[in-house]
């Protein structure tokens, strides 16, 4: 699928090939298939009224409803371009960046229009805004401004995303996500539009990840592609997730690591996921043990799969073939290169490439990348490909910690404290040190039921597995693990909750 015409002809079939039947759950509301067509030409029209070119940037909150959905469909089927705003982000801030963008349209998928300083922010830009709300029967549209002024960003035929990066480590990006690589992972095994092997499928999929977000956004347009309904949570939650999987004998799921560990926290019933034949795991780490845990209690395999904005979505990970033969030989690597993707480690430092076994820099260069097919990307993960083609990640470079040249990753720190019975999670970050530059801190989460951790068994745990240089100068105690909105640990958090507390 390489343009938005082609995406289009085909979303139209899929949206006419069983009008009355489901195409959206969200809480205690289903949407057909008709209402969601309904919703995305009206939107449509609503483009036509304020004459947007084609490529015209249009901005979205986007929060987990069926109205995010419609716009996003409406947005890509016109050809225009798809500009994710996070809907946990405060109005002022949202409307910072709409200012700075210089949007013609806001579509505000929520309640957010009742937002002070966003809609202060809106008068100052001059641009339109479509408040677009989830009701009993449907999705209900109002324009409750126009386009006051001109001189708006200009349009980006070709592109169908500008998608925020999740922020680990500091300050989002904008990423361009082009047709061709968003939609190479899911339209490469589509049938031909007009094809008569495209149905719509009884069996949804469930949608947990946030849609400002790639995961979130790439399992909501491979449900639509493949004519599939879907099941929208806001938030990822236990219960609803496993009775959903129960409810409707779900055979895949999709999970991130730290849903997989909810997941056993809460001691699942094994027989309410007995449906499943595998769960698709990405997103961040993860950490081995966890992994054998699920797989030992639920006999179900974990597809670890790496990835990344930049690539709209995977471009390496694990198939059921390679879990057969391989595990649990590999535990612990994210997989092998998917097709239309090539993996190598480089030299950080003269940028050669490194042969098997070898520590470096990974660089990747896929169908999937905005930069084009032939290029190759070099990535922030420090990893190594063994002689068997499969990739283990170590850390990110840009994480890595300089203490007085001594280069330190976290991971190697956190995995020797996470050895401790009474450490659930451990963070590692850098701290600022005049002396040395920089020094390792680390965040610790303790297990259900740990009262009060000892922080000098943990210090001594910690010289005793790590060399000095790598020994955390700072332990603190939290009951949770702070994480952004893709449930990963939110690193610049987490640095500013250390920085402000002194043993």
């Amino acid at each position: 699928m390489r343009n938005h015409e082609e995406f289009r002809r085909h979303l139209d079939q899929v949206l006419t090939l069983a009008p009355e039947a489901t195409a959206i759950y969200v809480h205690d509301i289903s949407y057909s298939w008709e209402q969601l067509a309904g919703s995305i030409h009206a939107i449509d029209n609503i483009f036509g009224s304020l004459s947007l070119p084609i490529g015209s940037q249009v901005g979205v909150i986007a929060h987990n409803n069926a109205a995010t959905v419609a716009a996003l469909l409406a947005i890509t089927r016109a050809g225009h371009c798809f500009i994710t705003f996070n809907p946990m982000h405060s109005g002022a801030k949202i409307g910072a960046e709409l200012e700075s963008l210089r949007l013609p349209l806001l579509i505000a998928a929520g309640d957010d229009i009742d937002d002070e300083s966003l809609m202060a922010a809106v008068d100052r830009n001059g641009n339109a805004v479509l408040q677009a709300t989830d009701t009993a029967t449907g999705v209900g549209l109002e324009l409750r401004a126009g386009m006051a002024f001109t001189g708006f960003c200009a349009p980006l035929e070709g592109v169908a995303v500008m998608m925020q990066s999740s922020g680990t480590t500091g300050t989002p990006k904008r990423i361009p996500l082009k047709y061709p690589g968003l939609l190479h992972p899911i339209s490469d095994q589509m049938p031909e539009a007009g094809s008569s092997a495209v149905q719509i499928k009884d069996t949804p999929v469930i949608v947990a990840n946030p849609l400002a977000h790639i995961g979130g956004l790439f399992h909501t347009l491979k449900a639509i592609i493949d004519a599939r309904p879907q099941i929208l949570m806001d938030r990822f939650d236990v219960k609803i997730w496993s009775d959903a999987v129960q409810r409707h004998q779900l055979k895949l799921g999709h999970l991130v690591p730290a849903t997989v560990k909810m997941i056993l926290d809460e001691d699942v019933p094994a027989e309410k996921l007995a449906s499943l034949k595998a769960v698709i795991c990405g997103s961040a780490a993860l950490r081995p043990d966890i992994q054998q845990s699920f797989e030992a209690r639920y006999a179900v395999p974990l597809l670890v799969v790496y990835g990344a904005t930049e690539f709209a979505g995977g471009v390496a990970g694990w198939s059921f073939p390679l879990h057969r033969e391989f595990m649990p030989a590999k535990l612990g690597s994210v997989g092998r290169a998917f097709p239309g993707t090539e993996l190598r480690v480089v030299d950080a430092t003269s940028g050669e490439e490194l042969p098997s076994g070898k520590e470096g820099i990974l660089e990747i260069r896929s169908v999937q990348s905005a930069s084009g097919a032939a290029a190759w990307v070099p990535t922030t993960d420090i990893a190594i490909l063994d002689d068997e083609s499969f990739l283990w990640v170590r850390g990110r470079a840009d994480a890595a910690i300089n203490r007085g040249g001594f280069k330190i990753l976290p991971t190697d720190v956190e995995s020797v404290l996470q050895t401790h019975p009474d450490i659930e999670e451990a963070v590692v970050v850098a701290l600022d040190d005049d002396r040395l530059g920089q020094v390792p801190a680390a965040l610790l989460q303790p297990t259900t039921g740990t009262d009060e951790l000892d922080l000098e068994a943990v210090a001594s745990l910690a010289r005793e597995g790590l060399a000095a240089y790598q020994v955390p100068v700072r332990f603190l105690v939290a009951r949770s693990i702070p994480r952004n909105a893709s449930l990963k640990p939110d690193l610049p958090a987490i640095r500013a909750l250390l920085e402000s507390h002194t043993q």
